[in-house]
């Protein structure tokens, strides 16, 4: 199809002139999104309404089945609006503004992603973790990649696994098939554990800011540190399960020569570049008064341009300016462009968390909680097993997340153990991520190693998602009886 309508130059149909549309609508709609945060004009919000329509439009027509499922979705929700709603034309509004809000979210990420990518501090400090002796190479690499995905998100899958490969060949294994592949396996769900861990307590993670935007009473301030020891208890998890599997072989050796200047020169400077940025969007958070979410849409693309002219600080001022102009003028066809398929999926979901808030009677889950006389401990439990067991079927944590939390946002705040349930949300998220066949760190996973989805998501990791599950139902009892 794309090689047929690459042939037709003239016709808006081809692929080339689709994805210019993509990555123009995308910028008008992160342009507005950001100016809306100061500026409260009807008009704004029409241009980044109109802009996200556009989007839509034209995205779907390369998209898979998946989309279309998200499409009808969105539709047959906006078609009850229209009928069951005495005011429908507000809540479509709306919900097309969040979705427009949480797709400038999600390219102010890739902007980020942009500057990390040609860092010379990422490639230095994963080019250390790689080097480390094979007794310390799974806790170095999955912690890496735990922070990595604090700014790389997904991205961090294709850096460290990259590196990986490269660094894991036959002959590094002394020419030990069966040793190469353990190796392999080793690492790759080193990368894959440390980053799905990471939506526990990061500000710029997609679903702790879905969370609290949906959870009524919630801060990220409040979640964070209940996340952030989650987290803790997942990485310690898969650490401890692959000390106990893998023992170290006789002989076994670093895969690399470790880079020069140690500890300091590699991982400091990633640090010092995580801690800025969580400065800054704390910051701007507290100081504008604005949310975090708009906090991190508004300094992230500063940060990124800042981090971008400091990698060509060695040119000449007039020339490092020229090449940062460049840099962020190609940003709309590398990033915004190819962001197509998980901006669609994040605004979708966004969308129809919405508009289904919007068809739910007020008192409907409240009134459900209440006939069943569910403990809010067993509740928040049954949430995550929902979002691992529907992820196994296909559907995204996101998703899930989207739709739970749109009907939970209806439960009045006095009573309601927001971190409680914010933790459930976010942990299930974290193992339907490592465990889900249709997820995408599973998929980049499987096809970096050679093996299926299916094999990775379920056979490689099926006793973590096991164990961390029940140690995470642990975490929520406790958890439920210190907020008590």
């Amino acid at each position: 199809m794309i090689a047929q309508d690459a042939m037709r130059p003239g016709s808006f149909l081809n692929f080339p002139a689709r994805q210019k549309a993509v990555a123009a609508t995308l910028t008008v709609i992160f342009l507005t999104t950001l100016l809306s945060l100061f500026v409260d004009s009807p008009a704004i919000k029409l241009v980044a309404g109109a802009g996200y329509l556009l989007f839509v439009a034209v995205a779907v027509i390369d998209g898979i089945r998946r989309d279309y499922y998200f499409v009808t979705a969105a539709l047959g929700l906006s078609v009850l609006i229209v009928l069951l709603r005495p005011d429908p034309w507000p809540v479509i509004g709306h919900a097309i503004l969040m979705a427009s809000f949480f797709s400038t979210f999600l390219l102010a990420l890739n902007m980020l992603r942009d500057a990390a990518r040609t860092s010379p501090a990422v490639r230095r400090c994963g080019n250390y973790v790689i080097a480390q002796p094979p007794g310390r190479r799974y806790a170095a690499l999955t912690f890496t990649a735990h922070v990595f995905a604090v700014i790389l998100n997904y991205g961090v899958v294709n850096l460290l696994g990259t590196m990986v490969k490269r660094a894991n060949t036959l002959e590094s294994a002394g020419g030990d098939l069966r040793r190469f592949k353990i190796r392999e396996k080793r690492m790759m769900l080193a990368i894959l554990r440390g980053q799905c861990t990471m939506v526990g307590w990061s500000p710029l993670s997609i679903l702790i800011a879905l969370t609290v935007s949906l959870i009524p009473g919630l801060t990220w301030a409040q979640v964070a540190p209940a996340g952030a020891v989650y987290s803790v208890l997942f990485l310690s998890v898969g650490w401890l399960m692959d000390r106990l599997e893998w023992r170290p072989a006789p002989g076994s050796a670093p895969l690399a020569p470790v880079p020069p200047g140690g500890f300091a020169a590699a991982v400091l400077p990633m640090l010092a570049i995580l801690v800025t940025i969580i400065v800054m969007v704390v910051g701007a958070n507290w100081l504008l008064g604005i949310s975090m979410v708009s906090a991190i849409m508004l300094m992230l693309p500063v940060f990124a341009f800042a981090w971008i002219g400091v990698q060509f600080a060695h040119l000449r001022p007039r020339l490092t300016g020229a090449m940062v102009l460049r840099r962020m003028a190609r940003l709309p066809m590398r990033e915004f462009a190819s962001a197509r398929s998980e901006t669609f999926i994040l605004s979708s979901a966004a969308y129809i968390g919405v508009a289904l808030s919007a068809l739910i009677p007020e008192d409907a889950v409240l009134n459900l909680i209440t006939q069943l006389h569910l403990p809010w401990l067993v509740l928040a439990i049954g949430l995550v097993v929902a979002i691992v067991v529907t992820g196994q079927l296909g559907i995204n944590a996101l998703v899930m997340v989207t739709l739970i939390g749109g009907s939970l946002h209806h439960l009045p705040v006095a009573g309601l153990p927001s971190v409680l349930l914010a933790v459930a949300l976010l942990g299930g998220a974290s193992l339907s991520i490592a465990s889900s066949p249709y997820g995408t760190p599973v998929v980049l996973i499987a096809g970096m190693a050679g093996a299926t989805p299916e094999e990775v998501g379920r056979r490689w990791d099926g006793k973590f998602t096991v164990v961390a599950f029940v140690v995470l139902c642990l975490y929520l009892t406790a958890l439920a009886l210190w907020l008590s």
